[in-house]
């Protein structure tokens, strides 16, 4: 990882009124559990940014931070291949190459496959697998793994006749 000169990390779910449990788990581990990588740039879903900014209150020295809030598209909802449709964009834009992939193990399949695809070969950390499900999650296929792979194997085949994995 002492290659690595970004850390992208798409969200997973969302809360009724908050980032969500998942969203959470993922900006703690960047946050603990890559500790030595704190003074990179960082490419954030704004559920994972949301939470992420709270830990860096109070202090002095914070990393470049970029939010994908939305697509380019308004009206569409903003799906894993358009955060890192968004993200290869602001890599290009910064002259950065080589990322650090956080996402919750369940999607890191696809999102890997995703960055693959146009051209980037991002370093996956160990211990993804901290990430929980969110049984709250307003989005039903992020609350549990059934749920996860009743909604993934049509998502992966759209991924593959579109083109992007």
């Amino acid at each position: 990882m002492e290659d690595a000169d970004v850390i992208i990390a798409p969200s997973f779910g969302q809360g009724k009124n908050d980032p969500g449990f998942s969203n959470v788990d993922i900006a703690g581990y960047i946050f603990i559990a890559l500790m030595e990588l704190k003074n990179l740039p960082l490419i954030l879903q704004w559920e994972v940014e949301s939470v992420y900014s709270s830990f860096l209150k109070g202090l002095e020295e914070r990393p470049t931070l970029h939010t994908i809030k939305t697509h380019h598209q308004w009206w569409k909802y903003l799906d894993t291949y358009e955060m890192l449709s968004q993200a290869k964009q602001i890599m290009e834009q910064e002259g950065w190459s080589k990322p650090v992939l956080v996402a919750h193990s369940w999607h890191l399949w696809r999102a890997k496959r995703v960055l693959e695809k146009m051209g980037i070969n991002p370093i996956i950390p160990s211990g993804l697998n901290i990430i929980s499900f969110d049984s709250e999650s307003t989005q039903w296929w992020t609350r549990n793994w059934l749920f996860w792979i009743l909604r993934e194997i049509p998502a992966r085949l759209i991924h593959f006749k579109r083109g992007w994995i």
